[in-house]
């Protein structure tokens, strides 16, 4: 498991991306949020304080077999995350409940990160990754790569995991571009004084201008 850690956070202080609007009350953003992109071989998360990046890592799963063995290992790493960091929002990347069949151990994790979140009284919203897409990129079928420059250029540091020699490294540490591109997407929403109603993901597509990297 790679933990991350960002302690600089003076330096992200003069960028004006999650600079939340003066008319938008503090008593009405989360101050600690969880984002989690599921995964039944390897977790993203990233944690925001303020609106600031302040821990990424990527957590794998690969040997958490039978499925209880994998909601217990999923269920203690939500209590160490939301004690350790006091977290007060969740954030999840939205999987609809019919899957096909290898992927119902995902769909169980899923129900159970929600289950838990609610037993805890933590709120909890779901963006499904068309609607992250087209936030940060404007084109809901942009591919993974196109999102992850976005990050990138919003959060360089994480720069250094974007370009990796093997397929397989890519496809790693793109669980961790996923978790913040969805953190992302919830600040960037709240950011432009939106109500983000989860009964309603699909539709909200919030107007903050995105710049795109190019190569």
């Amino acid at each position: 498991m790679h933990i991350s850690v960002n302690t600089d956070r003076q330096r992200n202080r003069s960028r004006q991306d999650f600079c939340l609007p003066p008319y938008v009350s503090r008593q009405h953003r989360p101050s600690k949020l969880l984002a989690i992109d599921p995964g039944t071989r390897e977790l993203g998360v990233a944690i925001f304080e303020e609106g600031q990046l302040l821990v990424y890592q990527v957590v794998n799963l690969k040997r958490r077999r039978p499925v209880s063995a994998l909601l217990r290992t999923t269920q203690r790493l939500l209590e160490r995350w939301v004690e350790l960091y006091r977290i007060n929002q969740i954030v999840l990347e939205f999987v609809p409940p019919l899957r096909p069949a290898p992927l119902r151990l995902l769909v169980a994790q899923v129900r159970m990160i929600r289950r838990w979140a609610k037993q805890h009284t933590l709120p909890l919203v779901e963006f499904a990754a068309q609607t992250v897409r087209k936030h940060l990129v404007q084109n809901s079928r942009a591919t993974k790569r196109e999102t992850a420059k976005v990050v990138v250029h919003r959060f360089p540091e994480l720069g250094i995991y974007l370009n990796q020699t093997y397929k397989s490294k890519d496809a790693y540490w793109q669980n961790l571009f996923d978790a913040v591109a969805l953190g992302l997407t919830y600040l960037d929403q709240r950011s432009c004084g939106r109500a983000i109603h989860p009964n309603r993901l699909k539709e909200q597509h919030c107007q903050t201008p995105i710049v795109i990297p190019h190569d």
